[in-house]
């Protein structure tokens, strides 16, 4: 299976790759950690930064089995993934609960993303609108539910409950549009 996962900042990406890692047998890669390892470490400029993930998603689309989770796609590379049999799944949450993380990470890393908030979700409607999505996970619920939820999206022939809506999904379609975007606390 190939399995996207489209999230906006602070939407859980990070929080739940060690356990998926641990769940499942195909690779399990994180864009942002993808983008450093072929920089050595270091965060490329937006320019460099946007073609190398063009470049990664093209490369990485190849891949027979994987899940691949980053913040933002193109109508491209979502042609590219549809092409190629991709799985493409949101992480949904609400605004005001993404800034509430943000601001948890402020305080705790002493560092935060959030100003590209509004324009991720902006993209994300725009997607929404296109269908883009297969299936849309509520990214408020436990971490173990949402892990839950990719693997059977990931590997559906594994043995667990019966078959059915992953934990914390909602059928793709339209969905009341966030609030507009407020600024920082």
């Amino acid at each position: 299976m190939r399995l996207f996962l489209l999230g906006a900042p602070c939407a859980g990406k990070t929080t739940l790759m060690a356990p998926l890692r641990r769940e499942l047998t195909c690779p399990v890669l994180d864009m942002d950690e993808e983008i450093l390892r072929v920089n050595h470490g270091v965060w490329p400029h937006l320019d460099r930064k946007r073609g190398q993930t063009r470049h990664l998603i093209a490369e990485l689309s190849e891949q027979r089995d994987v899940v691949l989770a980053y913040s933002i796609i193109d109508d491209e590379d979502v042609t590219r993934l549809r092409e190629k049999g991709w799985c493409i799944v949101l992480l949904d949450l609400p605004e005001a609960v993404m800034r509430e993380r943000a601001a948890e990470r402020e305080r705790r890393e002493g560092w935060s993303n959030i100003q590209w908030l509004p324009t991720h979700i902006q993209h994300i409607e725009r997607l929404r609108g296109r269908d883009a999505f297969d299936a849309v996970l509520d990214a408020t619920r436990p971490v173990e539910e949402l892990v839950a939820g990719v693997v059977r999206l990931a590997e559906p022939s594994r043995p667990g409950p019966p078959p059915g809506p992953p934990a914390g999904s909602r059928a793709p379609g339209p969905h009341p549009a966030p609030p507009a975007a407020a600024s920082p606390p």
